[in-house]
């Protein structure tokens, strides 16, 4: 119920991953639209009944079974599926379940293009990261960092990649790159400063990462707008893996002060092949007892156009049946993320509950990052979750309306075809839902940054005690291009740097008033409060 992004771009036989990902989307905003298609209610309905069984425990073990395949047809029945729409979902599942592997845990969740594991990251590792968490945790009340500044949201950002971003013309350019986080630590505020978005371009024109690899920064070609920004970016930190998949931190993480080794393992546990993605199924058109007026038989438009659109509003809408599955071509070339330089933006939050504050009122919808963030996944790993409700990350797609490429008369097919109204207030829905991941302790989840995300409403379980829903969470960048990282922009947090000068001659010896004059008036690094402003625009 998936499908390959179509391509004009021809590549040989012998073409690398990495080249067909370029091939497919090359650098440029186009890359993170997400507007491509949109699913028939005929793939809506079949991807459902798919969605429910993949949900529930053993369905792989299930599929072989004759009662258990005769329940899931009366309850296709029962959601007007076609005795060729079961065939599909069915054939297609037997597809899914041969894309895992026995004794691994990492399995298709019930949204398609997205992988779940309950047991991935081992407990030691765990119980490693729930004692840092304490840790973060005892910093000044002044310095938690709540969501929006309001601690009644009840997000605490432990680790916020929107906080201390790369600004264009703000931030320094270390080169050559460090080499190691500890490195990169003794570079604060240190760098040439290219101070516009051209110049950046230029200094990186002709250079290469550590990796080898060119630097991707958009360009006034770039479209969408919208979704690109020339002004920020997050800052990746470099995770090299090697022929084992064992990965090592080699830059610093934004906006913390190293506790490498844990999240090096969590990485590792993640660094996983990912599923490939399905033939489009569908398509849609029209049927009726006339003849479609033909516009060569008129002489002029205006006629023609009143002729074909009384056609078409009494024309039946023909629903489209699917045609028998076909699994699709795996890749020639394994795509492996072993022995590779992986780039991943690093988050750490908390939801925290307490008797006074009972419920979390959710998130709104949002994409992961700008498109000049390359960012091509996310994963997340709910470590430590505890009583609370039910709750889950509910998932879906963005469509746009051009993309149907219809005229005026054709929005009753449309509408009636792909089930795009919104019966609330009989404007299009320009989104199509994808279903919902249940959250529970321990769960690793990985999706393609073309999903809308959202977590859902939830409260305290047990309301006379407190409760929370902690989470550490990578977005990827797409392996196949680099953006500026960590690696070749120094730390920007002005407490750090001030740290430094605290310790030296002669500013060791002054007045803590005259030291607070001081740091006022530094222009770079960046403050606290001067980065929580940036990260509001």
């Amino acid at each position: 119920m998936s499908y390959h992004r179509r391509s004009s771009v021809t590549l040989p036989q012998s073409a690398t991953l990495d080249e067909r990902i370029l091939g497919l989307h090359p650098p440029g905003a186009m890359y993170k639209s997400g507007f491509e298609y949109y699913n028939t209610v005929v793939e809506q309905r079949m991807r459902r009944m798919s969605s429910a069984i993949r949900a529930r425990s053993g369905w792989i073990e299930a599929l072989g079974d004759a009662d258990t395949r005769a329940g899931w047809a009366k309850e296709a029945k029962e959601q007007s599926l076609t005795d060729l729409e079961l065939c599909y979902v069915l054939d297609e599942l037997a597809y899914f379940a041969s894309l895992s592997q026995p004794g691994n845990d990492i399995r298709l969740s019930a949204v398609d293009g997205v992988w779940i594991s309950d047991l991935l990251v081992d407990l030691e590792t765990t119980e490693k990261l729930k004692d840092y968490t304490v840790i973060l945790k005892r910093m000044p009340s002044c310095h938690k960092d709540y969501w929006n500044s309001n601690p009644k949201n009840r997000v605490l950002n432990l680790i916020d990649p929107s906080l201390y971003p790369l600004v264009y013309s703000r931030s320094k350019l270390l080169r050559p790159p460090s080499t190691s986080p500890q490195a990169a630590l003794a570079f604060k505020a240190s760098g040439e400063s290219p101070g516009t978005l051209e110049k950046w371009r230029e200094a990186l024109s002709g250079a290469d990462d550590t990796n080898g690899s060119k630097y991707y920064l958009p360009t006034p070609t770039d479209r969408f707008d919208s979704i690109v920004s020339n002004y920020y970016s997050w800052l990746p930190s470099e995770f090299s893996v090697n022929c084992n998949g064992a990965v090592e931190i080699t830059s610093y993480i934004n906006n913390l002060h190293p506790f490498l080794p844990m999240l090096e393992q969590v990485v590792t546990d993640l660094v996983r092949p990912r599923g490939d993605r399905l033939a489009r199924r569908l398509g849609s058109y029209y049927k009726s007892d006339k003849p479609e007026p033909d516009m060569d038989d008129y002489e002029y438009h205006d006629e023609y156009d009143e002729d074909i659109d009384e056609w078409k509003k009494n024309a039946k809408i023909m629903h489209p049946h699917p045609k028998s599955f076909v699994a699709p071509e795996r890749p020639i070339t394994p795509y492996t993320l072993y022995s590779r330089q992986l780039q991943a933006v690093v988050r750490m939050s908390n939801i925290e509950l307490t008797p006074n504050c009972p419920r979390y009122r959710g998130d709104s919808w949002e994409v992961t990052a700008r498109a000049n963030e390359r960012i091509i996944a996310t994963g997340v790993f709910f470590y430590d979750v505890s009583n609370i409700s039910r709750c889950s990350l509910q998932l879906r797609e963005p469509v746009c309306g051009y993309m149907f490429g219809v005229e005026q008369y054709d929005i009753r097919a449309v509408v009636e075809m792909y089930g795009i109204n919104d019966h609330r207030n009989e404007e299009l829905r320009l989104s199509q839902n994808y279903g919902n991941i249940d959250i529970n302790d321990g769960l690793c989840v990985v999706y393609p940054s073309i999903y809308q995300h959202q977590m859902s409403e939830f409260k305290l379980a047990n309301s006379s005690k407190p409760g929370h829903c902690r989470m550490l969470t990578f977005y990827f960048v797409d392996p196949a291009t680099r953006v500026p990282s960590t690696a070749i922009v120094p730390p920007q947090q002005q407490e750090w740097w001030f740290e430094d000068v605290l310790a030296s001659e002669p500013f060791c010896n002054l007045p803590h008033l005259i030291l607070d004059g001081i740091a006022n008036r530094v222009d770079f690094p960046i403050s606290l409060d001067e980065a929580k402003r940036i990260r509001k625009r």
